[in-house]
């Protein structure tokens, strides 16, 4: 189950030439980093890559990654007092 709230893409980075992994969430892109940590470590350390493919590949980790994770949560009722 894919989350709608946040995507992992991948972008060049012309000026370098490289690939970066970026978050997309309420379209905001952001880049990839520790700040997505959730109950375990993520699934690649650096997001910044040579090629397209390894760019890719880790996007597709870190989004597996998300969707496990990075669940909606769910508003609670609250209880009357008495």
């Amino acid at each position: 189950m894919p989350s709608d709230r946040i995507r992992a893409v991948i972008g060049p980075r012309k000026r370098f030439g490289t690939w970066q992994v970026y978050v997309v969430s309420c379209g905001l892109k952001t880049v990839a980093g520790p700040r997505l940590e959730r109950n375990r470590p993520l699934p690649d350390k650096e997001y910044e890559f040579k090629t397209e493919k390894e760019a890719t590949e880790a996007a597709e980790r870190l989004q597996r990654y998300l969707d496990e994770h990075h669940k909606l949560r769910v508003k609670r009722k609250r209880k009357r007092r008495r």
